[in-house]
């Protein structure tokens, strides 16, 4: 799920079903990544080592709020998200220093051997987030400053489990709409298993799974996803033990940690196009295996490519070897969060969805058709699948049910 643009793989060479294989960059000799967090109205020095043949670096720095950060001797100002800046120069030593508003977070740095662009590049649709973990006797508050950027919407949640024994102790989350930042608070009573949750100060109900406390060695991490899609690599954030009699102890914080993640599968070509204002990327293998009963999780992402459409909503069939429907859920994208009216140009909406099967499927060959539909017309919308010639109205994805 990491981006591969980070490490300066680029040009798609080869796609199949949810794999997809990079070229690297001619260009790139190497990148230094960091993570390294500096405190609004701060300073920090990052000292460089450039490969033999470096003539040019990129720094790659995520805002958490708009403004001025100085480098070395220059001003660079930008929005909340993530920017790659150029340098005239190869410097032995990078001093950046933060805005006063708010802190930024130094991704990485980028070596190459020859420069294109003097000008900075934002790289939107990305999740940019400073984490903090306190812990006071058995409760433990984590502080996530979430910055949106033409994403959603994303689900940020804290999940604990004793890995190494396959326990869970708890899952807690709350999804966020696209293009949101602010500041999330989670508070969680270890010896309950309640967690409260505020947004800005206001209070967030949050969905919540508390298994119970039973003997193990748990870690709580952040999972940034979509649905049952995780789109980012967890970051870990506290941890403890219960003991043989229940007891719990050993409660630690990672106390701060940063995160700045683009899914690496809307970075792919679009698999589809839907009329001349939406690009639709699925995060799914060729082939769909599942059984009876099974909920099959599909995460749909949908690119606007220009400002508002007509109101759609999303078409999701199940059709047998006869053309007879036998399972569906449609509905507007993003779980009515983001109406397509709403939508700009450059957003990335994530559409999260569970498709039931019948627990009476008969096993064979199924097709699964996604598309659009006008609301409240149910006109379908025109859709071009991008390996193919001719215009439809669905997608069409084989389903193998087993039993």
């Amino acid at each position: 799920q990491e981006d591969p643009r980070a490490w300066g793989y680029h040009a798609v060479v080869w796609r199949g079903g949810a794999f997809v294989l990079y070229q690297r960059d001619a260009t790139m000799r190497g990148f230094m990544p960091s993570g390294q967090l500096i405190d609004a109205g701060t300073q920090a020095r990052l000292p460089l080592t450039p490969p033999a043949g470096t003539a040019h670096v990129v720094l790659h720095l995520a805002l958490l709020v708009p403004g001025s950060v100085t480098i070395n001797e220059t001003t660079f100002t930008g929005t909340a998200g993530l920017h790659m800046i150029p340098l005239a120069e190869v410097p032995a030593t990078l001093t950046v220093g933060a805005p006063e508003s708010g802190a930024v977070i130094v991704r990485g740095v980028a070596y190459h051997d020859a420069g294109s662009t003097t000008t900075p590049l934002r790289q939107a649709n990305t999740v940019v987030a400073q984490l903090r973990s306190s812990v006071r006797d058995l409760v433990v508050e984590t502080e996530a400053h979430v910055v949106l950027d033409q994403i959603g919407p994303v689900q940020i949640a804290i999940d604990i489990w004793d890995t190494a024994r396959g326990v869970q102790y708890g899952w807690y989350g709350a999804v966020l709409p696209p293009n949101h930042t602010g500041v999330l608070r989670m508070t969680l009573d270890l010896a309950s298993g309640t967690m409260n949750g505020e947004m800005d100060g206001t209070s967030l109900p949050l969905g919540s799974t508390f298994a119970g406390i039973r003997p193990g060695s748990y870690m709580a991490r952040l999972q940034v996803g979509a649905g049952a899609t995780i789109l980012a690599t967890p970051i870990p954030l506290f941890q403890f033990v219960v003991d043989a009699e229940n007891r719990i102890g050993a409660v630690r914080s990672y106390q701060l940690q940063t995160l700045v993640a683009t899914p690496a599968h809307i970075i792919a070509p679009p698999i589809a196009h839907v009329a001349d204002d939406t690009a639709l990327y699925a995060h799914m293998p060729a082939q769909l295996r599942a059984s009876p009963r099974q909920v099959v999780n599909l995460l749909l992402s949908w690119r606007a490519l220009r400002d508002g459409t007509d109101e759609r909503s999303v078409l999701l069939h199940l059709l047998d070897a006869q053309g007879n429907r036998v399972a569906q859920f449609d509905g507007p994208p993003g779980a009515g969060m983001t109406p397509t009216r709403a939508w700009r140009a450059g957003d990335i909406i994530l559409d999260a969805r569970q498709l039931t099967l019948p627990t009476d499927l008969v096993p064979g060959t199924y097709t699964l058709m996604v598309g659009m539909y006008r609301w409240p017309s149910l006109e379908a919308v025109p859709l071009i699948v991008d390996d193919q010639p001719n215009t439809t109205t669905t997608l069409r994805i084989p389903v193998v049910v087993e039993k």
